[in-house]
This record gives C-alpha cells, structure tokens and sequence, in this order.
C-alpha cells in the first residue's frame, strides 16, 4: 500500500475545520435574558409556527416560539416542547428554537444545544410557515 502524500492529512483536516466553522456553538451563560418589553431593535417577542416541521435531523413542533435570551446580535426563541432528533442509535430529545436577527428578519434560522452543551444555529429555514406577535 502507498504512503499517501505530505499535503493530503493538511487538506482533510483543513476541510474538517472550514465544515465545522459554518455551526458556531455559543454558551447560554454568555447570554442575557431578554426583559419584558424591550428586546433588541424591533424583534418581535413570539413566533409562531403554524406547522412542525424537520429541519436537518431535528423535528420542531408547532406552536408558540418565545424570546428567552439575546447575545447582542440576535434573540433566540424556545421551542414550546423539547425537539425530536433523529440519530443512527435512535431518537433523543434535545432543547431547541429559533433564532431571529434584526439585522435581517426575514432569515429565521434554527438553534439546538444538547444536555447543556453549547447552542449550535444550525442554518436557515426555507418554507416555514410562522407569523409574529409582540
């Protein structure tokens, strides 16, 4: 069997990384909590979801989505129940939500963090049908 080349485990550990750094975990301890009445900018203070819907491995439900926590650049919203993910040994429950920036309010993208671990947005959802309240 050939050796394989100098630069080939530099490449596959470079592609790991760049893969990796589109989920950026964040730690709930580094948040504060979003008072009654003033969020940040013009974010509403509930979302909600007409319809479950699976986003990657994990199926939120539908319901009231509420702001709990910003980390200055957005609000990160509760899921009404813990989310469903599916995984190769089976299925666990997870605590999850979505996530809104002011900064563009129309991108609602999903947060899931396990068992306390750091909260990973885990990208745009496409299609979703949701309404705001304040």
């Amino acid at each position: 069997m050939k050796a394989a080349p100098a630069g080939y485990y530099l490449i596959i550990a470079s592609i790991a990384l760049s893969m990796t750094s589109c989920v950026t975990p964040r730690r709930l301890d580094r948040f504060s909590e979003v008072p009654a009445g003033s969020l940040l900018g013009s974010a509403p203070r509930v979302i909600v979801v007409e319809r479950a819907f699976q986003h990657k491995a994990s199926s939120f439900p539908a319901g009231r989505y509420v702001a709990t926590v910003t980390d200055g650049t957005g609000v990160y919203y509760d899921a009404p129940e813990e989310l469903i993910q599916n995984g190769p040994f089976g299925a666990n429950t997870i605590k999850g939500g979505l996530y809104l920036s002011p900064a563009s309010p129309r991108a609602i993208r999903a947060w899931t963090s396990y068992r306390g671990a750091p909260i990973k947005v885990i990208g745009d959802i496409q299609g979703l049908a949701y309404r705001f309240e304040k």
